[in-house]
């Protein structure tokens, strides 16, 4: 991975948890726990299926296992290549939305005067990230659903059991 993509994970999560920090400064819940709180993935239990498949549609493309989905999922050949056709949109997508999100972040950065940056309070949230966040997670699980109506149900259903043979992904709360 390069250092870029590493620099922009870590800013995204840092987002993330300033959104987290500064609505439960507020007394809120952030978008993205009321999310967890409220529709938690049918694979996990405790993950939103946007960061699962997400993150699973990300792995198949950066470390391209196609072959184990289709051996452990029993996948015929159009529908692994449809899985995977649909991993790289989605990562395209995200990709590109996630690169909208460092622009706003580093102008925003641009902008705060550190002298005036209290140390017991979070920043206030960019204009436009709430929403960019919200897209993402909405083409994650386009693409989800994608996948769904191309293999089917039965289909769908063994590869979201492969899936978790095949990747684990751990969530915890930044409380």
């Amino acid at each position: 991975m390069s250092h870029q993509k590493a620099a922009l994970i870590c800013v995204m999560g840092l987002v993330v948890c300033g959104v987290i920090w500064t609505r439960r400064a507020e007394g809120t819940d952030s978008p993205i726990l009321q999310k967890r709180n409220s529709a938690t993935s049918a694979v996990s239990g405790a993950i939103p299926d946007h960061i699962y498949y997400g993150q699973i549609f990300s792995l198949l493309v950066k470390v391209g296992n196609k072959g184990d989905y289709q051996r452990d999922a029993h996948l015929t050949d159009e529908q692994t290549a449809s899985l995977l056709r649909l991993a790289e949109d989605c990562e395209a997508e995200t990709k590109a939305l996630d690169l909208k999100a460092q622009v706003i972040i580093q102008e925003f950065r641009k902008q705060i005067d550190e002298s005036k940056i209290k140390k017991d309070k979070p920043l206030p949230i960019p204009a436009g990230l709430n929403e960019l966040q919200n897209e993402r997670d909405a083409a994650v699980l386009r693409h989800r659903d994608q996948l769904r109506n191309v293999l089917g149900e039965e289909a769908f259903g063994r590869f979201k059991e492969a899936s978790r043979a095949i990747v684990r992904i751990d969530l915890t709360s930044a409380q």
